[in-house]
């Protein structure tokens, strides 16, 4: 087998999102890898890279994952001189120059060219040094390792970028102390796991709305008759506006526009309605759950129960495996959105055996997709390829399903 069809067997991505100030996702980061190049080195790593990144616009359709939002991907300095990089869709695609590229007059000379070609260039991980003082003027945006200077070093730093037009961009916010000390320093851009996972604080008190929604979550599991959960929507009004115009805004119904909760729930099932009661656990209006948290639970749900199809035949489950799978992939931010343990959150509902130990421990084949799905979230490769060979789930399909997942949540108006 030659390199270009291992490269096209063994294409993996993750995205990471990129959030504006008010925590709304804007853009990701796409991180590559080839399975070969993880077990394997190139003499021409440029080459490897631009053939990895090139397949996976051509073959994953990167263009219709990004849609409305910008890819910022990782560019070393053989890359940039390279006329390989007109691959790569310039009004998608946000060249993020690594911090090892040297600052020399062909490299800003390579610079004001990608610029005239309408690319917008960021540096990756800077920390000052005055050689940068040529090349700042002629990129977009800055971004910053919050790991790598503390806050005197970074304040200052920020200083001297009065009077550039360029974007800060905070990266690696684990914090919510983090994030509030770069918000005022001015920066317009967060990237980092603070964003997926808010500070927990034990013992604090699940609001109405969302007492409402474990209530109906609990009723569908009972299995309440329709009319029992229908009054519980009409108790909560807003709500019952919520249901509706998620339901409406994927067209469940095709031409037909769902105007009451009864034809909503008639139109559903039980199987879509637990879905969409999960969902709005993130997106009610009278919620204050972050745009990222409800896009990366929605996002989990859905990836997980089209890659649960690639074990339920293999192995038995109950008959509703894939809308477990779904259900755990909701759940699994739960604790981050109700601010409180994982145990206190799921205390009341009567949730099967294998959802608590995937939620819990991560442990039973849901835990091992929801595991999947993490590492792929985290750029953890390693593990992303053992796991899915362990599962026997093909590359291709991982790669099909998040293209499938971007376009649904699209369609969702979630992104």
């Amino acid at each position: 087998m030659n390199i270009s069809n291992q490269i096209e067997q063994k294409t993996y991505l993750a995205l990471q999102p990129i959030l504006d100030r008010n925590q709304r996702t804007v853009a990701y980061e796409l991180l590559f890898r080839s399975g070969i190049t993880m077990t394997a080195e190139f003499l021409d790593g440029m080459t490897a890279s631009a053939n990895v990144i090139a397949h996976a616009f051509t073959h994953f359709g990167l263009d219709q994952i990004l849609l409305r939002q910008l890819g910022f991907i990782n560019i070393n300095e053989e890359m940039l001189m390279s006329d390989l990089i007109d691959v790569l869709p310039r009004d998608k695609i946000v060249l993020e120059l690594l911090e090892t590229i040297p600052v020399t007059p062909e490299v800003i000379d390579r610079c004001l060219a990608l610029k005239a070609k309408g690319y917008i260039l960021a540096l990756d991980d800077f920390i000052w040094d005055d050689r940068f003082t040529s090349i700042i003027p002629h990129v977009d945006i800055i971004k910053f390792d919050l790991q790598q200077m503390d806050k005197n070093e970074l304040s200052q730093t920020v200083a001297r970028f009065k009077g550039y037009k360029v974007c800060l961009l905070a990266e690696k916010v684990e914090t919510k102390e983090q994030f509030d000390f770069c918000h005022d320093l001015g920066f317009e851009l967060f990237q980092g796991y603070y964003f997926a996972h808010p500070v927990i604080v034990s013992g604090r008190r699940i609001d109405a709305a969302r007492m409402a929604l474990l209530k109906l979550l609990q009723q569908i599991q009972s299995d309440d008759s329709f009319q029992q959960i229908e009054q519980t929507f009409k108790e909560h009004p807003a709500l019952s506006l919520k249901l509706l115009r998620l339901v409406n805004s994927v067209g469940v119904a095709g031409v037909m526009v769902i105007d009451s909760i009864q034809q909503a729930l008639q139109v559903l099932g039980t199987k879509q309605l637990q879905n969409w009661v999960l969902l709005l656990l993130y997106t009610s209006d009278d919620m204050n759950a972050p745009d990222s948290l409800m896009h990366l639970a929605a996002r989990r749900g859905k990836l997980m129960e089209l890659l649960s199809a690639s074990i339920e035949g293999r192995v038995r489950h109950s008959s509703d495996f894939s809308g477990s799978a779904f259900m755990v992939g909701l759940l699994s931010l739960v604790d981050a959105l109700f601010g409180m343990t994982m145990q206190e959150a799921l205390e009341g509902l009567s949730l099967a055996e294998d959802v608590k130990l995937a939620l819990m421990q991560r442990m039973g084949d849901l835990g091992r997709i929801l595991k999947l799905v993490e590492y792929a979230e985290n750029g953890d490769f390693q593990n992303l390829e053992e796991e899915m060979e362990l599962m026997h789930i093909p590359v291709q399909k991982f790669m099909a399903a998040q293209v499938d997942v971007m376009q649904w949540l699209t369609r969702l108006n979630v992104i």
